[in-house]
């Protein structure tokens, strides 16, 4: 059996520096008042629970220069499946 899990896909992280994030940006404004695709901005202190309770975690790229986030660990330890996502800017 597949256990139900409350979202299809989820992501939180932050939009700020607005130069830098376009495609989180983009994608908030798309997602922000979906239920099952759960996009939300800034941090949460339910962030362990909204990822153990989605079937996707979308793992976008993070600050420049590095540009992926550290929020990799998270959504391994959660057990969620990954989705690597890259705006390629």
């Amino acid at each position: 059996d597949i256990p139900t899990k409350g979202y299809y896909a989820f992501w939180r992280g932050g939009i700020r520096p607005r130069g830098l994030y376009q495609f989180r940006i983009a994608m908030m404004h798309k997602y922000k008042t979906n239920e099952i695709i759960h996009v939300r901005d800034g941090h949460s202190p339910e962030y362990p629970e909204e990822l153990a309770n989605s079937r996707f975690c979308l793992y976008v790229p993070g600050h420049v220069p590095q540009r992926w986030s550290g929020a990799l660990a998270n959504i391994i330890k959660s057990g969620c499946l990954i989705m690597m996502v890259n705006d390629c800017t």
